[in-house]
């Protein structure tokens, strides 16, 4: 075991999906829980989200625009904290948000009952940031079980392999569930139908009006036993090793997801493990191996046998472990190749996973400094293709935001505020006083094209994109005002998250 590649633990997730294994092929994600009795592989695919494009201009920004810009002024802060957010909040006042895939639920027949799954023998799971591989491996009744997961970027898909040391140990039901955890969960999927004795097909659509259709297609070749599906339900008995992929398309990319999943899912599972890993790791080995950092000495050694949950712990205690710095800096590396690969979209404020309907702040991009933080890693890391979805995404965003530009402050230019969405959308959002009324966050995601050209030095690039640059500045140009002192000053607009008291006490 590689002690600066490799996260592990001794016992399953169980339902704690914070404590699940992330892989990420830039478009497609998974969450590999590990447990014993039933494994969840809770899935995401990148360009699924509620609704569809809208324009959320409110009208009444422009016409409301000088007398706010007055009250701020003539220090009456609470007066235009009030008619900004009736007059500066887009309508409405949310936008669209990511929405997870599915689940796939296996459930488990190892012969005997598997007891608490804290306190199995021989259980490990590990995650292998060198090869981008998720892992389980655990004993029960004399046969050594192992699984290994991966999402392939260029099979473009999520593959899971079964074995045991034992001919005949593996088996299991799957299924394929869409919908909150706390209640029966394919309702939220249109179909789920059977194509062939190993072959199970989902359809839907994400909500809102204009939703994002998707399909996802889940192929599987067995050793030793035929599968067979009972409804909704995969049935695999007595096999001796099973190989399962996952494939999903949405509207977004495909006129016909259903065919673009089927066909993608039917190639990979026409190729050997063996190969479909080979591919995978030759592909992801290309950007993690162009950098090595080393931190440390044996007492980071001593304790990578720990494992991760103790190991931080340890940590706290006595913080000697420089190897676990280590760690992390690969693992934030691996991160970003997961969740942001050329052709994919850029990575969202949770990356690319999500479990929830309603995520928390929409799991949008949210460009008052998480979504450059994702990007923090890119040039320096030299993982430059990993920042180009960004830069594919600032292309989606300028037409909407010279449209908001013009309609809310008469200004011409580009203007993006705290949030995007799948669509570009570059109105305020949400109402909140602390973030939501800040101009600015289109320059700021401008920035990280001059970033990616001054490691690069790619005058292509910079050509191709100069116009982002231009449109960002021409909107700051217009958007300036002089206040009583003949600074030039933007106004109104916040400091995120961040509050003054002024000196009469407000």
């Amino acid at each position: 075991m590689n002690t600066i590649t490799t996260l592990w633990h001794d016992r399953p997730a169980g339902q704690d999906w914070n404590r699940a294994y992330p892989l990420g092929s830039g478009r497609l994600g998974a969450m590999v829980f590990g447990n014993v009795a039933c494994e969840r592989l809770q899935l995401n695919e990148d360009s699924l989200w509620s609704g569809g494009p809208r324009d959320r201009v409110n009208p009444d920004a422009l016409p409301q625009l000088a007398e706010i810009r007055r009250l701020i002024l003539s220090g009456q802060p609470k007066a235009a904290e009030q008619l900004v957010q009736d007059a500066i909040a887009g309508v409405p006042d949310i936008m669209r948000n990511y929405e997870p895939l599915c689940d796939l639920l296996l459930q488990f027949d190892h012969g005997i009952p598997v007891g608490p799954e804290g306190e199995l023998p021989a259980y490990r799971r590990e995650l292998d940031l060198a090869q981008a591989v998720a892992r389980v491996s655990y004993t029960l009744g004399g046969v050594n079980y192992r699984r290994e997961v991966i999402a392939s970027a260029p099979d473009q898909v999520i593959a899971l392999r079964l074995s045991a040391d034992r001919p005949g140990s593996i088996s299991f039901r799957l299924r394929i569930e869409r919908g909150p955890r706390d209640m029966y969960a394919s309702r939220y999927a249109d179909s789920i139908r059977s194509e062939g004795p190993s072959e199970l097909h989902m359809r839907g659509a994400a909500g809102g009006e204009q939703g994002v259709r998707f399909a996802g297609h889940l192929a599987v070749t067995t050793e030793g036993a035929a599968p067979r599906i009972l409804g909704e339900t995969l049935i695999v008995e007595k096999a001796d090793a099973v190989l399962l992929v996952f494939a999903a398309a949405t509207s977004f990319r495909a006129a016909d997801p259903s065919a673009s999943a089927r066909t993608t899912a039917r190639r990979a599972v026409g190729r050997d493990w063996a190969e479909l890993r080979a591919r995978h790791e030759a592909d992801y080995r290309a950007l993690f191996d162009r950098v090595e950092l080393t931190l440390g000495d044996e007492a980071g050694t001593r304790a990578a046998a720990l494992p991760l949950d103790r190991r931080l712990e340890a940590f706290r205690a006595a913080p000697d472990d420089l190897a676990l710095a280590t760690l992390y800096f690969n693992f934030g590396r691996y991160l970003l190749i997961a969740a942001s690969r050329p052709g994919s979209l850029p990575a969202n404020l949770q990356g690319i996973w999500n479990q929830d309907f309603m995520p928390s702040w929409g799991s949008k991009y949210t460009v008052n400094i998480n979504t450059e933080m994702n990007y923090w890693p890119a040039e320096s890391c030299n993982l430059p293709e990993c920042h180009l979805p960004l830069f594919e995404h600032l292309r989606t965003m300028l037409p909407q935001g010279i449209a908001t530009a013009r309609g809310m402050y008469d200004c011409a230019g580009f203007v993006c505020h705290h949030n995007t969405d799948l669509w570009g959308d570059c109105c305020p959002v949400d109402r909140n006083l602390a973030a939501s009324y800040w101009p600015t966050g289109g320059a700021w995601l401008c920035l990280h094209v001059w970033e990616h050209y001054r490691y690069t030095l790619d005058r292509d690039f910079l050509t191709a994109h100069y116009d982002l640059l231009r449109e960002s500045a021409r909107f700051l140009l217009e958007f300036l005002i002089e206040n009583r002192q003949g600074e030039l000053v933007t106004c109104p607009t916040v400091s995120p998250e961040n509050t003054y008291v002024l000196p009469d006490g407000q």
